[in-house]
């Protein structure tokens, strides 16, 4: 028979459990102890990751403390700031940074196929760029940078085809907007005063302007309603008195001009070969004779082209002409028949209204 000692008892699984484990706390308070228990779990935790299962629930059992201890303002500040200084001194190896950014990148190519993270994260670029472009200094630099990359890529003939096409159709949909079309074209205006004052860019404007007008002129439909617009327009400003006294100042200053700049020499040249010539020219409508100086060439083309009727030009014409129209004729007119006529008006000293000169007698033609 089993005798117990009297004073002893066996003691529960409870108390043996809470003096190992007190007796472990003591046993780590050696440093030699510590460090070879370390050893020991780190090679226990090493075996134990080569199974797939463990490293999974390991895996699953990290994550959810993470979650939990993540709660914890204490635990998630210190977290960051060490996250955040791990990260700078990795980033300082290229080879890190650039794989970083490749990651970076392929995850955000997937994430972005999913339209419930695209739309908020466009929501968050646009009120971060609205927030940036507040400052003057950024605006400048995005322009230079964003000009830049444009200029790159308009040299692909692949991009610039595109953008040409929606630019043209952008264009025209604005341009249905009158207001739109008003401010386009004071836009424009003020934008090629400031140009024209560039010489480099008016010299080649004058050449190309020049070359067009040559161009379309050759179409007599063109330039006869040129003439006609040119004519109205002259019309109207000499309606107001103040323009056609500039206008005459203007006349009168280059007419000084023009002679200041000729000798004397030539000037009298120029006077002896008018008077040398006579006044051999004869208008046909009043019938004066005229130096050539005092007459305007007219086609009878233009003449023609006005639709006055036939009874008034020959009337005009002193029925010098038959067989009209005949376009390719050329009559000499005095001035002011020439404004008449122009206008559709019979010339008051014309020869059709009585004023015809008489016929020269005989006596006097010897001193012609």
């Amino acid at each position: 028979m089993l005798i117990r000692m009297p004073g002893r008892r066996k003691k529960s699984d409870s108390q043996r459990r809470k003096e190992a484990k007190e007796k472990s706390r003591n046993l780590r308070l050696d440093e030699e102890y510590r460090e070879r228990e370390q050893e020991r779990d780190t090679v226990a935790r090493e075996k134990a990751r080569t199974n797939a299962e463990y490293r999974v629930q390991e895996q699953e059992r990290n994550t959810a403390a993470h979650q939990v201890a993540r709660q914890s303002e204490s635990f998630r500040t210190p977290e960051r700031n060490r996250n955040r200084i791990a990260q700078q001194v990795a980033r300082a190896d290229e080879e890190y940074r650039v794989q970083e950014q490749e990651r970076d990148t392929a995850a955000h190519q997937v994430v972005r196929q999913n339209e419930s993270f695209r739309t908020p994260e466009r929501n968050r670029n646009r009120i971060a760029q609205q927030v940036a472009r507040a400052d003057e200094e950024y605006r400048v630099q995005e322009q230079e940078r964003d000009t830049a990359a444009h200029q790159v890529a308009r040299q692909n003939e692949s991009f610039r085809t595109p953008e040409r096409n929606r630019n043209r159709i952008a264009q025209q949909v604005a341009r249905a907007d009158e207001e739109y079309r008003v401010q386009e074209q004071e836009r424009d205006t003020a934008a090629h005063q400031v140009a024209r004052q560039n010489e480099s860019f008016r010299t080649p404007e004058r050449t190309r302007n020049r070359a067009a007008q040559q161009s379309v002129r050759a179409n007599q439909e063109y330039r006869q309603m040129e003439q006609e617009k040119d004519t109205e327009a002259h019309r109207t400003k000499r309606q107001d008195p103040i323009k056609r006294r500039l206008e005459f100042d203007r006349s009168a200053e280059q007419k000084r001009k023009r002679v200041k700049s000729i000798s004397y020499e030539e000037l009298f040249a120029s006077y002896n070969q008018e008077i040398r010539q006579q006044p051999s020219f004869t208008c046909p409508c009043c019938g004066r004779l005229l130096y050539k100086n005092q007459t305007t060439v007219v086609k009878l083309e233009n003449l023609f082209a006005k639709d006055f009727e036939n009874d008034f030009l020959k009337t005009v014409l002193n029925n010098k002409l038959t067989g009209l129209p005949v376009v390719s004729t050329k009559v000499s007119f005095c001035h002011t028949c020439k404004n008449h006529i122009t206008n559709g008006r019979l010339p008051r000293l014309s020869i059709a209204n009585g004023f015809k000169f008489p016929t020269i007698p005989p006596e006097l033609k010897v001193t012609t």
